[in-house]
């Protein structure tokens, strides 16, 4: 047989080596993807936080519950009563600011500061709360579930066909939101 009908009988068998696979593209650098995803109600659950600015003790009272899916740095969550659009419609607002924290006049909430809202407890997938002392330390959220829990003394803010807005403030000052209504 001759050299060259040799090596294409070879190859036409597949006894050659196929090339390797081309390397693996490297992974994306730089920040954490940024995103906050629907804003699901859950209803009346635990009683996890008291009524009031500095109250992450429960009250007695069962708390209305939201969830929603965050992720990248999260500074403070504020929920507050809206219409669909997410404009501020009343003054109910519950967040994760304390006393002098300031309220960005940008937002046009009715309040300037966190020492006239309500406390907003916040607990992630496994029931851990995140903000025992009211305040949210900045936190990195990696495609995370986390639930809400808001008091509402009388259950007479969490009612069908209410909507509600919740910011959620980046480190840098930036704001994502997600609005939903009960149904």
């Amino acid at each position: 047989m001759k050299p060259l009908a040799a090596v294409l009988l070879v190859a036409a068998l597949g006894a050659c080596p196929r090339p390797p696979p081309p390397p693996a593209p490297p992974k994306p650098s730089g920040p954490p993807k940024r995103d906050v995803g629907p804003l699901l109600p859950l209803g009346w659950l635990d009683d996890r936080v008291g009524a009031g600015d500095a109250a992450t003790r429960p009250d007695g009272e069962k708390d209305y519950a939201l969830r929603v899916r965050l992720s990248g740095d999260v500074r403070a969550l504020v929920l507050y009563a809206s219409d669909a659009t997410g404009e501020s419609h009343g003054a109910e607002v519950w967040d994760t600011l304390t006393g002098s924290d300031r309220i960005p006049p940008s937002w046009h909430l009715p309040y300037a500061d966190g020492k006239v809202t309500w406390a907003l407890a916040v607990f992630d997938s496994s029931d851990k709360p995140l903000n025992a002392a009211v305040r949210l330390d900045r936190t990195t959220f990696a495609d995370e579930t986390v639930t809400l829990y808001a008091a509402d003394t009388g259950r007479v803010r969490f009612v069908t066909g209410r909507t509600y807005t919740l910011l959620v403030q980046r480190s840098d000052g930036t704001v994502d939101r997600s609005t939903t209504t009960i149904l």
